[in-house]
Protein backbone atom coordinates (compact mmCIF):
# COMPACT_ATOMS: atom_id res chain seq x y z
CA UNK A 1 0.00 0.00 0.00
CA UNK A 2 1.32 3.42 -0.91
CA UNK A 3 0.09 6.90 -0.03
CA UNK A 4 2.35 8.85 -2.36
CA UNK A 5 0.75 11.56 -4.50
CA UNK A 6 1.73 10.11 -7.86
CA UNK A 7 -1.08 11.74 -9.87
CA UNK A 8 -1.23 15.33 -11.14
CA UNK A 9 -3.56 17.59 -9.19
CA UNK A 10 -6.96 18.33 -10.78
CA UNK A 11 -6.95 21.17 -13.30
CA UNK A 12 -8.54 22.14 -16.60
CA UNK A 13 -6.32 24.27 -18.84
CA UNK A 14 -9.04 24.64 -21.47
CA UNK A 15 -11.54 26.03 -18.96
CA UNK A 16 -8.92 28.43 -17.60
CA UNK A 17 -8.09 29.73 -21.09
CA UNK A 18 -11.80 29.99 -21.95
CA UNK A 19 -12.49 32.04 -18.82
CA UNK A 20 -9.66 34.45 -19.62
CA UNK A 21 -10.74 34.61 -23.27
CA UNK A 22 -14.28 35.60 -22.28
CA UNK A 23 -12.91 38.48 -20.21
CA UNK A 24 -10.77 39.62 -23.15
CA UNK A 25 -13.82 39.53 -25.46
CA UNK A 26 -16.20 41.23 -23.01
CA UNK A 27 -14.41 42.96 -20.08
CA UNK A 28 -17.74 43.65 -18.35
CA UNK A 29 -17.90 39.89 -17.63
CA UNK A 30 -15.17 40.28 -14.99
CA UNK A 31 -17.76 40.94 -12.28
CA UNK A 32 -19.57 37.71 -13.06
CA UNK A 33 -16.30 35.78 -12.95
CA UNK A 34 -15.35 37.32 -9.62
CA UNK A 35 -18.59 36.11 -8.02
CA UNK A 36 -17.42 32.56 -8.82
CA UNK A 37 -13.65 32.81 -8.34
CA UNK A 38 -13.75 34.32 -4.86
CA UNK A 39 -10.03 33.68 -4.30
CA UNK A 40 -9.17 35.44 -7.52
CA UNK A 41 -6.09 34.47 -9.52
CA UNK A 42 -5.15 31.78 -6.96
CA UNK A 43 -7.95 29.60 -8.33
CA UNK A 44 -6.11 29.15 -11.63
CA UNK A 45 -3.66 26.26 -11.71
CA UNK A 46 -1.12 27.54 -14.25
CA UNK A 47 1.05 30.48 -13.10
CA UNK A 48 0.72 32.02 -16.57
CA UNK A 49 -3.06 32.05 -16.20
CA UNK A 50 -2.79 33.56 -12.72
CA UNK A 51 -0.60 36.35 -14.08
CA UNK A 52 -2.93 36.94 -17.05
CA UNK A 53 -6.00 37.16 -14.78
CA UNK A 54 -4.34 39.67 -12.44
CA UNK A 55 -3.24 41.79 -15.42
CA UNK A 56 -6.68 41.73 -17.03
CA UNK A 57 -8.29 42.70 -13.73
CA UNK A 58 -5.86 45.59 -13.16
CA UNK A 59 -6.38 46.99 -16.67
CA UNK A 60 -10.18 46.77 -16.40
CA UNK A 61 -10.30 48.40 -12.97
CA UNK A 62 -8.09 51.21 -14.24
CA UNK A 63 -10.69 51.91 -16.91
CA UNK A 64 -8.33 51.16 -19.81
CA UNK A 65 -9.66 49.45 -22.90
CA UNK A 66 -8.90 45.75 -23.37
CA UNK A 67 -7.21 44.71 -26.61
CA UNK A 68 -4.23 42.60 -27.60
CA UNK A 69 -1.93 45.61 -27.98
CA UNK A 70 -2.74 47.05 -24.54
CA UNK A 71 -2.23 43.68 -22.88
CA UNK A 72 1.04 43.03 -24.73
CA UNK A 73 2.45 46.40 -23.68
CA UNK A 74 1.42 45.77 -20.07
CA UNK A 75 2.83 42.25 -19.91
CA UNK A 76 5.91 42.20 -22.14
CA UNK A 77 8.09 44.05 -19.57
CA UNK A 78 7.55 41.28 -17.02
CA UNK A 79 10.03 38.38 -16.87
CA UNK A 80 7.09 35.94 -17.04
CA UNK A 81 6.09 37.18 -20.49
CA UNK A 82 8.48 34.88 -22.37
CA UNK A 83 7.88 31.94 -20.02
CA UNK A 84 4.14 32.07 -20.68
CA UNK A 85 4.57 32.02 -24.46
CA UNK A 86 4.49 35.73 -25.27
CA UNK A 87 2.23 37.00 -28.00
CA UNK A 88 1.17 33.50 -29.09
CA UNK A 89 -0.24 32.86 -25.60
CA UNK A 90 -2.19 36.13 -25.75
CA UNK A 91 -3.52 35.37 -29.22
CA UNK A 92 -4.58 31.94 -27.98
CA UNK A 93 -6.75 33.55 -25.30
CA UNK A 94 -8.51 35.76 -27.83
CA UNK A 95 -9.23 32.73 -30.04
CA UNK A 96 -10.14 30.38 -27.14
CA UNK A 97 -13.89 31.05 -27.31
CA UNK A 98 -16.27 32.36 -29.98
CA UNK A 99 -18.36 34.37 -27.45
CA UNK A 100 -18.51 35.17 -23.73
CA UNK A 101 -22.03 33.83 -23.14
CA UNK A 102 -20.80 30.76 -21.21
CA UNK A 103 -18.25 32.58 -19.07
CA UNK A 104 -19.89 31.52 -15.81
CA UNK A 105 -19.87 27.87 -16.88
CA UNK A 106 -16.14 28.03 -17.61
CA UNK A 107 -15.42 29.85 -14.34
CA UNK A 108 -17.35 27.24 -12.36
CA UNK A 109 -15.21 24.47 -13.87
CA UNK A 110 -12.07 26.38 -12.83
CA UNK A 111 -13.50 26.87 -9.33
CA UNK A 112 -14.39 23.19 -8.85
CA UNK A 113 -10.90 22.09 -9.85
CA UNK A 114 -9.49 24.61 -7.38
CA UNK A 115 -11.70 23.21 -4.60
CA UNK A 116 -10.46 19.69 -5.39
CA UNK A 117 -6.84 20.83 -5.16
CA UNK A 118 -7.54 22.54 -1.84
CA UNK A 119 -9.20 19.45 -0.38
CA UNK A 120 -6.40 17.13 -1.57
CA UNK A 121 -3.76 19.42 -0.09
CA UNK A 122 -5.65 19.64 3.21
CA UNK A 123 -6.06 15.86 3.48
CA UNK A 124 -2.40 15.38 2.63
CA UNK A 125 -1.36 17.70 5.49
CA UNK A 126 -3.62 15.95 7.98
CA UNK A 127 -2.45 12.55 6.78
CA UNK A 128 1.09 13.51 7.74
CA UNK A 129 -0.07 14.71 11.18
CA UNK A 130 -1.95 11.47 11.86
CA UNK A 131 1.21 9.37 11.57
CA UNK A 132 2.54 10.84 14.83
CA UNK A 133 -0.67 11.92 16.56
CA UNK A 134 -1.51 10.38 19.94
CA UNK A 135 -5.01 11.94 20.00
CA UNK A 136 -6.37 11.31 16.50
CA UNK A 137 -9.91 12.43 17.38
CA UNK A 138 -8.75 16.04 17.76
CA UNK A 139 -7.01 15.96 14.40
CA UNK A 140 -9.99 14.35 12.69
CA UNK A 141 -12.53 16.86 14.05
CA UNK A 142 -10.24 19.71 13.05
CA UNK A 143 -9.88 18.25 9.55
CA UNK A 144 -13.67 17.86 9.27
CA UNK A 145 -14.16 21.53 10.13
CA UNK A 146 -11.62 22.68 7.55
CA UNK A 147 -13.15 20.39 4.92
CA UNK A 148 -16.57 21.84 5.70
CA UNK A 149 -15.29 25.33 4.99
CA UNK A 150 -13.92 24.14 1.66
CA UNK A 151 -17.24 22.41 0.93
CA UNK A 152 -19.13 25.66 1.58
CA UNK A 153 -17.21 27.27 -1.26
CA UNK A 154 -17.64 24.31 -3.62
CA UNK A 155 -20.92 25.62 -5.04
CA UNK A 156 -20.67 29.38 -5.61
CA UNK A 157 -23.86 31.06 -4.42
CA UNK A 158 -25.74 32.92 -7.10
CA UNK A 159 -27.06 36.41 -6.40
CA UNK A 160 -30.53 36.21 -4.87
CA UNK A 161 -33.41 38.55 -5.45
CA UNK A 162 -34.73 40.62 -2.55
CA UNK A 163 -37.87 38.45 -2.49
CA UNK A 164 -35.79 35.27 -2.13
CA UNK A 165 -33.85 36.84 0.74
CA UNK A 166 -37.10 37.96 2.40
CA UNK A 167 -38.62 34.47 2.14
CA UNK A 168 -35.48 32.96 3.71
CA UNK A 169 -35.57 35.55 6.49
CA UNK A 170 -39.18 34.66 7.35
CA UNK A 171 -38.31 30.96 7.27
CA UNK A 172 -35.50 31.56 9.77
CA UNK A 173 -37.68 33.40 12.29
CA UNK A 174 -38.19 29.98 13.87
CA UNK A 175 -36.67 30.07 17.34
CA UNK A 176 -36.37 27.77 20.31
CA UNK A 177 -37.26 29.07 23.76
CA UNK A 178 -34.41 30.08 25.99
CA UNK A 179 -35.86 28.70 29.21
CA UNK A 180 -35.91 32.17 30.78
CA UNK A 181 -39.34 33.56 31.51
CA UNK A 182 -38.22 37.10 32.08
CA UNK A 183 -35.58 38.21 29.56
CA UNK A 184 -37.84 37.58 26.55
CA UNK A 185 -34.89 37.36 24.23
CA UNK A 186 -37.42 35.85 21.77
CA UNK A 187 -35.49 32.60 22.04
CA UNK A 188 -32.35 31.33 20.37
CA UNK A 189 -32.26 32.24 16.70
CA UNK A 190 -30.40 30.32 14.04
CA UNK A 191 -27.03 31.64 12.84
CA UNK A 192 -26.60 33.80 15.95
CA UNK A 193 -23.87 33.92 18.60
CA UNK A 194 -24.94 34.72 22.18
CA UNK A 195 -22.46 35.49 24.98
CA UNK A 196 -23.41 35.03 28.64
CA UNK A 197 -20.98 36.90 30.89
CA UNK A 198 -20.47 36.60 34.61
CA UNK A 199 -17.83 36.95 37.29
CA UNK A 200 -16.41 34.00 39.21
CA UNK A 201 -19.11 32.20 41.27
CA UNK A 202 -21.95 34.21 39.70
CA UNK A 203 -23.50 31.02 38.31
CA UNK A 204 -22.59 31.01 34.60
CA UNK A 205 -22.53 27.22 34.35
CA UNK A 206 -25.74 26.90 36.40
CA UNK A 207 -27.48 29.26 33.98
CA UNK A 208 -26.18 27.34 30.95
CA UNK A 209 -27.41 24.05 32.48
CA UNK A 210 -30.81 25.62 33.16
CA UNK A 211 -31.10 26.84 29.58
CA UNK A 212 -29.88 23.51 28.17
CA UNK A 213 -32.40 21.66 30.35
CA UNK A 214 -35.22 23.69 28.82
CA UNK A 215 -33.92 22.89 25.34
CA UNK A 216 -33.47 19.12 25.68
CA UNK A 217 -35.94 18.05 28.39
CA UNK A 218 -38.89 20.35 27.63
CA UNK A 219 -38.54 21.10 23.93
CA UNK A 220 -36.59 18.09 22.63
CA UNK A 221 -34.09 20.31 20.79
CA UNK A 222 -30.87 18.39 19.95
CA UNK A 223 -28.05 20.23 21.72
CA UNK A 224 -24.26 19.89 21.89
CA UNK A 225 -22.78 20.97 25.24
CA UNK A 226 -19.01 21.59 25.12
CA UNK A 227 -17.73 21.70 28.70
CA UNK A 228 -14.09 22.71 28.82
CA UNK A 229 -13.91 23.12 32.59
CA UNK A 230 -15.80 20.22 34.16
CA UNK A 231 -16.12 16.56 33.24
CA UNK A 232 -19.15 15.04 31.55
CA UNK A 233 -20.00 13.18 34.79
CA UNK A 234 -19.97 16.37 36.84
CA UNK A 235 -22.18 18.04 34.25
CA UNK A 236 -24.55 15.04 34.31
CA UNK A 237 -24.94 15.40 38.09
CA UNK A 238 -25.79 19.07 37.64
CA UNK A 239 -28.52 18.17 35.16
CA UNK A 240 -29.85 15.48 37.50
CA UNK A 241 -29.97 17.84 40.48
CA UNK A 242 -31.72 20.51 38.41
CA UNK A 243 -34.23 18.08 36.95
CA UNK A 244 -35.28 16.30 40.15
CA UNK A 245 -34.96 19.24 42.55
CA UNK A 246 -32.70 17.37 44.98
CA UNK A 247 -29.76 19.42 46.32
CA UNK A 248 -26.54 18.71 44.44
CA UNK A 249 -24.65 18.21 47.69
CA UNK A 250 -27.00 15.42 48.81
CA UNK A 251 -26.61 13.59 45.49
CA UNK A 252 -22.81 13.85 45.60
CA UNK A 253 -22.67 12.51 49.17
CA UNK A 254 -25.34 9.89 48.47
CA UNK A 255 -27.23 11.11 51.54
CA UNK A 256 -30.74 10.82 50.18
CA UNK A 257 -34.07 10.26 51.84
CA UNK A 258 -36.42 7.65 50.43
CA UNK A 259 -38.44 10.40 48.77
CA UNK A 260 -35.31 11.91 47.24
CA UNK A 261 -34.21 8.52 45.89
CA UNK A 262 -37.54 8.22 44.09
CA UNK A 263 -37.04 11.69 42.58
CA UNK A 264 -33.50 10.83 41.44
CA UNK A 265 -34.69 7.54 39.95
CA UNK A 266 -37.40 9.36 38.01
CA UNK A 267 -34.85 11.90 36.75
CA UNK A 268 -32.60 9.09 35.52
CA UNK A 269 -35.55 7.59 33.67
CA UNK A 270 -36.39 10.94 32.02
CA UNK A 271 -32.77 11.34 30.92
CA UNK A 272 -32.76 8.16 28.84
CA UNK A 273 -33.79 9.68 25.54
CA UNK A 274 -32.99 13.38 25.87
CA UNK A 275 -31.07 14.72 22.83
CA UNK A 276 -28.10 16.11 24.78
CA UNK A 277 -24.56 15.38 23.54
CA UNK A 278 -21.59 16.32 25.74
CA UNK A 279 -17.98 16.93 24.72
CA UNK A 280 -15.72 17.32 27.77
CA UNK A 281 -12.32 17.37 26.06
CA UNK A 282 -9.95 20.08 27.25
CA UNK A 283 -8.04 22.72 25.28
CA UNK A 284 -10.32 22.65 22.25
CA UNK A 285 -10.00 25.26 19.52
CA UNK A 286 -12.91 26.88 17.73
CA UNK A 287 -12.08 24.76 14.68
CA UNK A 288 -12.24 21.54 16.70
CA UNK A 289 -15.58 22.57 18.18
CA UNK A 290 -16.74 23.36 14.64
CA UNK A 291 -15.68 19.88 13.53
CA UNK A 292 -17.52 18.19 16.38
CA UNK A 293 -20.62 20.27 15.65
CA UNK A 294 -20.56 19.17 12.01
CA UNK A 295 -20.52 15.52 13.05
CA UNK A 296 -23.35 15.99 15.57
CA UNK A 297 -25.45 17.86 13.02
CA UNK A 298 -25.02 14.92 10.65
CA UNK A 299 -25.68 12.27 13.32
CA UNK A 300 -28.33 13.90 15.50
CA UNK A 301 -29.46 17.11 13.72
CA UNK A 302 -28.06 19.29 16.49
CA UNK A 303 -29.69 22.73 16.57
CA UNK A 304 -27.88 24.49 19.45
CA UNK A 305 -24.22 24.48 20.59
CA UNK A 306 -23.31 25.60 24.13
CA UNK A 307 -19.68 26.31 25.11
CA UNK A 308 -18.48 26.70 28.72
CA UNK A 309 -16.43 28.88 28.55
CA UNK A 310 -14.63 31.18 26.06
CA UNK A 311 -11.43 32.12 27.89
CA UNK A 312 -10.29 28.53 28.40
CA UNK A 313 -10.57 27.64 24.75
CA UNK A 314 -7.25 27.20 22.96
CA UNK A 315 -6.27 29.58 20.18
CA UNK A 316 -5.49 28.23 16.72
CA UNK A 317 -2.31 30.31 16.57
CA UNK A 318 -0.38 31.59 19.54
CA UNK A 319 -0.37 35.39 19.56
CA UNK A 320 1.62 37.84 21.62
CA UNK A 321 -1.54 39.55 22.86
CA UNK A 322 -4.28 37.58 24.54
CA UNK A 323 -7.04 39.83 23.18
CA UNK A 324 -6.00 38.81 19.64
CA UNK A 325 -6.38 35.13 20.54
CA UNK A 326 -9.81 35.74 22.10
CA UNK A 327 -10.82 37.69 19.00
CA UNK A 328 -9.74 34.78 16.79
CA UNK A 329 -11.73 32.28 18.88
CA UNK A 330 -14.84 34.49 18.98
CA UNK A 331 -14.72 34.89 15.20
CA UNK A 332 -14.47 31.10 14.93
CA UNK A 333 -17.60 30.61 17.04
CA UNK A 334 -19.46 33.23 15.00
CA UNK A 335 -18.41 31.40 11.81
CA UNK A 336 -19.72 28.16 13.36
CA UNK A 337 -23.13 29.74 14.01
CA UNK A 338 -23.42 31.16 10.50
CA UNK A 339 -21.79 28.28 8.63
CA UNK A 340 -23.98 25.55 10.15
CA UNK A 341 -27.04 27.78 10.76
CA UNK A 342 -27.04 27.00 14.49
CA UNK A 343 -27.58 28.92 17.71
CA UNK A 344 -24.24 29.14 19.55
CA UNK A 345 -24.25 30.13 23.24
CA UNK A 346 -20.93 30.73 24.96
CA UNK A 347 -20.13 31.70 28.56
CA UNK A 348 -17.43 34.30 29.22
CA UNK A 349 -15.61 35.54 32.29
CA UNK A 350 -16.20 39.17 33.26
CA UNK A 351 -13.30 41.31 34.38
CA UNK A 352 -13.41 42.56 37.97
CA UNK A 353 -11.83 46.02 38.27
CA UNK A 354 -8.81 45.89 40.58
CA UNK A 355 -9.79 49.13 42.30
CA UNK A 356 -13.24 47.88 43.25
CA UNK A 357 -13.65 45.99 46.50
CA UNK A 358 -17.22 45.18 45.62
CA UNK A 359 -17.98 44.98 41.91
CA UNK A 360 -20.63 47.25 40.47
CA UNK A 361 -23.25 46.28 37.93
CA UNK A 362 -21.33 45.01 34.87
CA UNK A 363 -21.10 46.75 31.52
CA UNK A 364 -20.32 45.34 28.10
CA UNK A 365 -16.75 46.56 28.51
CA UNK A 366 -16.31 44.11 31.40
CA UNK A 367 -15.97 41.23 28.94
CA UNK A 368 -12.44 40.19 29.67
CA UNK A 369 -9.46 40.47 27.33
CA UNK A 370 -11.17 41.17 24.02
CA UNK A 371 -13.49 43.68 22.44
CA UNK A 372 -14.49 40.88 20.04
CA UNK A 373 -16.55 39.31 22.84
CA UNK A 374 -18.55 42.53 22.88
CA UNK A 375 -18.67 43.23 19.13
CA UNK A 376 -19.11 39.82 17.46
CA UNK A 377 -22.15 38.43 19.36
CA UNK A 378 -25.71 39.08 18.29
CA UNK A 379 -26.76 39.20 21.95
CA UNK A 380 -24.95 39.61 25.28
CA UNK A 381 -26.45 38.68 28.67
CA UNK A 382 -24.63 39.69 31.86
CA UNK A 383 -25.13 38.13 35.30
CA UNK A 384 -24.91 40.46 38.28
CA UNK A 385 -24.93 39.24 41.89
CA UNK A 386 -23.87 41.91 44.41
CA UNK A 387 -21.25 40.90 46.99
CA UNK A 388 -22.62 40.71 50.54
CA UNK A 389 -21.21 39.76 53.94
CA UNK A 390 -22.53 36.60 55.60
CA UNK A 391 -21.49 34.21 58.37
CA UNK A 392 -20.14 30.79 57.51
CA UNK A 393 -20.83 27.62 59.54
CA UNK A 394 -18.02 28.57 61.95
CA UNK A 395 -19.40 32.04 62.59
CA UNK A 396 -16.75 33.79 60.49
CA UNK A 397 -17.69 36.80 58.37
CA UNK A 398 -17.21 35.96 54.67
CA UNK A 399 -18.02 37.73 51.42
CA UNK A 400 -20.02 35.95 48.76
CA UNK A 401 -22.38 36.80 45.92
CA UNK A 402 -25.94 37.58 46.95
CA UNK A 403 -28.74 35.23 45.92
CA UNK A 404 -30.48 38.27 44.46
CA UNK A 405 -29.48 38.34 40.81
CA UNK A 406 -29.96 40.54 37.78
CA UNK A 407 -29.78 39.06 34.31
CA UNK A 408 -28.98 42.04 32.11
CA UNK A 409 -29.71 41.79 28.40
CA UNK A 410 -27.06 44.39 27.58
CA UNK A 411 -27.01 43.88 23.81
CA UNK A 412 -29.48 42.43 21.33
CA UNK A 413 -28.93 43.11 17.66
CA UNK A 414 -32.48 42.28 16.68
CA UNK A 415 -34.50 43.37 19.68
CA UNK A 416 -34.76 45.46 22.84
CA UNK A 417 -32.55 45.32 25.92
CA UNK A 418 -33.48 45.13 29.58
CA UNK A 419 -33.18 43.35 32.95
CA UNK A 420 -34.93 40.47 34.71
CA UNK A 421 -34.74 39.89 38.48
CA UNK A 422 -33.80 36.38 39.59
CA UNK A 423 -33.08 34.51 42.81
CA UNK A 424 -30.21 32.01 42.83
CA UNK A 425 -31.29 28.77 44.50
CA UNK A 426 -27.86 27.50 45.56
CA UNK A 427 -28.85 24.02 46.85
CA UNK A 428 -30.61 23.24 43.58
CA UNK A 429 -28.08 25.16 41.40
CA UNK A 430 -30.75 27.08 39.51
CA UNK A 431 -32.21 30.56 39.09
CA UNK A 432 -35.83 31.31 39.97
CA UNK A 433 -37.85 34.39 39.12
CA UNK A 434 -37.89 36.93 41.93
CA UNK A 435 -41.24 38.22 40.80
CA UNK A 436 -43.55 37.71 37.89
CA UNK A 437 -43.70 40.94 35.96
CA UNK A 438 -42.76 42.67 32.74
CA UNK A 439 -39.27 42.83 31.38
CA UNK A 440 -37.61 45.96 32.77
CA UNK A 441 -35.53 48.51 30.85
CA UNK A 442 -31.82 48.39 31.77
CA UNK A 443 -30.63 50.45 34.76
CA UNK A 444 -28.61 53.61 34.00
CA UNK A 445 -25.29 51.98 34.93
CA UNK A 446 -25.72 49.26 32.28
CA UNK A 447 -25.64 51.38 29.11
CA UNK A 448 -27.87 50.07 26.39
CA UNK A 449 -30.81 51.33 24.41
CA UNK A 450 -34.03 50.57 26.36
CA UNK A 451 -36.68 48.80 24.36
CA UNK A 452 -40.44 48.55 24.89
CA UNK A 453 -41.77 46.47 27.74
CA UNK A 454 -42.93 43.02 26.82
CA UNK A 455 -44.36 40.09 28.67
CA UNK A 456 -43.55 36.70 30.02
CA UNK A 457 -42.74 33.40 28.42
CA UNK A 458 -43.24 30.03 30.09
CA UNK A 459 -42.30 29.99 33.80
CA UNK A 460 -39.39 27.83 34.91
Amino acid sequence: MTDALDRPLPHDDDAERATLGCIVLEPQRLGEVETVLRDGAAEFDRPAHQYAYDTLRDVILEGSGIDAVTLRRRMEHDARWKDMGGYEFLAGLVNAVPSALRVRHYAEIVHKQYVCRQAIGLLHRYRDRLYDELEPEKVVTEAVAHLARIAESASPKRAETFLQQLEEAFAETETVKDGMAGPSTVGWRRAELVVIGGRTSDGKTALLVQMAHSLVFRQGVPTLFVTLEMSARQLALRFAAFDCGVPMRDIQRNQLTDEQRVLVREARHRAKNVPLYVDDRSNLTATQIHGRAIMEVARHKVRVVIVDYAQIMRAEDRREKRHEEIGQMTAGLKALAKGLNLSVIVAAQLRRPEDERRPRRPRLSALRESGALEQEPDAVLLLYRPIIETQDEHGQIVEEPSVETELILAKQRNGPTGVVKLIFNKPRMRFDLEMIGPFQPPPPSAPATPGPLFGQKEPF
